[in-house]
């Protein structure tokens, strides 16, 4: 598996998680020789074109968000450019969730 990253790290961004999620994280990060942020931000970029697609012209879902009760936060880097595209799309589904 190729995991080499070249990828701009200019924004922080925070997401909490589960105990039990971010030690599996932890895990497959180590097993690959990556960061736990290095192993987000490579995640993102292979499922970024899934996510766009998805985002741009799925099915509406209603945006039910599902508690996940969490108990620990991540911090991981990414573009700015992505992380304007995250911001937009959560924007944007916030909107229609809430009938703006």
């Amino acid at each position: 598996m190729n995991t080499k990253l070249n990828y701009k790290k200019d924004q922080e961004l925070h997401f909490v998680t589960t105990s039990e999620m971010k030690n599996k994280l932890k895990n497959i990060a180590k097993s690959l020789n990556l960061s736990l942020s290095a192993l987000i931000a490579y995640v993102l970029m292979k499922f970024a074109d899934r996510v766009k697609q998805r985002y741009c012209f799925g099915n509406e879902d209603g945006n039910i968000y599902e508690r996940i009760d969490a108990d620990a936060s991540i911090h991981f880097y990414i573009s700015k450019e992505d992380y304007r595209f995250l911001k937009k799309m959560h924007a944007d589904l916030t909107q229609v969730c809430h009938g703006i």
